[in-house]
């Protein structure tokens, strides 16, 4: 994530060279010891700046990311999160940023009201096997992004690779209990799109009860969608 932004790239390349420089002429210059003794110290000042000015760097993405995701999550306006957010796909990344974001993103193509966007998304993610809990995002997103455009099959298709992560020996137990919860969730959702209009009093339940303003506008979404209830746009916040 310290690639996402420039003050945190900054900090990370300069911040750290600076460090070890500063660090290492320090325990140099005044340590009043042999040369190998200094030499030892002064590798190991340099790097204690390095790891230092690195951890400011993480603190500086990560205190910057959380206020771009506020604008979707919290202040629910899609076109100014995608405005800042869709500029750091095409960042360096490792593969936990990369998805996680390209995940947060579709989220604000689904806020937006365009789920075909989350779902080209979403599936251009390539994950590893052996991460499973980011398998099982990508797979539930996508659900939720199939559910919301009206698309039987890929919700299916989507919700059948979820519950292959669960069954994975790479998934842990924490992820296993949530992904249980999104797997109950959206084969509710199934239900109510194939007819069964038994589940809509759960669904209706958890619309008017959900803290989430994302999550309340994405079921309102669906209930609009799928059981004919009127719009549900204008959500107090």
């Amino acid at each position: 994530m310290i690639h996402f932004f420039r003050a945190s790239r900054m900090t990370a390349v300069w911040g750290s060279a600076a460090g070890a420089f500063a660090g290492a002429a320090a325990a140099w210059a005044f340590y009043p010891g042999d040369r190998g003794t200094k030499a030892v110290l002064a590798l190991v000042a340099a790097a204690l700046a390095v790891n230092v000015c690195l951890y400011i760097a993480k603190i500086i993405a990560v205190r910057r990311y959380q206020e771009i995701l506020l604008l979707l999550y919290e202040k629910l306006d899609p076109e100014a999160f995608l405005a800042q957010a869709l500029p750091l796909l095409d960042r360096k990344a490792g593969t936990v940023d990369r998805v996680t974001h390209a995940a947060h993103v579709a989220n604000g193509y689904l806020a937006k009201g365009d789920p075909d966007a989350a779902i080209a998304l979403l599936k251009r993610q390539q994950v590893p096997e052996q991460a499973a809990a980011l398998r099982g995002l990508v797979a539930s997103n996508l659900g939720t992004a199939c559910l919301q455009k009206g698309d039987r099959t890929g919700a299916v298709a989507a919700l059948e690779e979820l519950k292959q992560v669960v069954c994975s020996r790479h998934c842990k137990e924490k992820f296993r209990e949530k992904a249980r919860r999104i797997i109950a969730y959206q084969q509710l959702c199934l239900d109510v799109l194939d007819g069964k209009r038994g589940g809509l009093k759960e669904l209706e339940k958890d619309y008017e009860s959900t803290k989430s303003p994302f999550h309340k506008l994405s079921a309102g979404r669906f209930l609009e969608k799928a059981a004919g209830r009127p719009p549900r746009e204008k959500i107090c916040i």
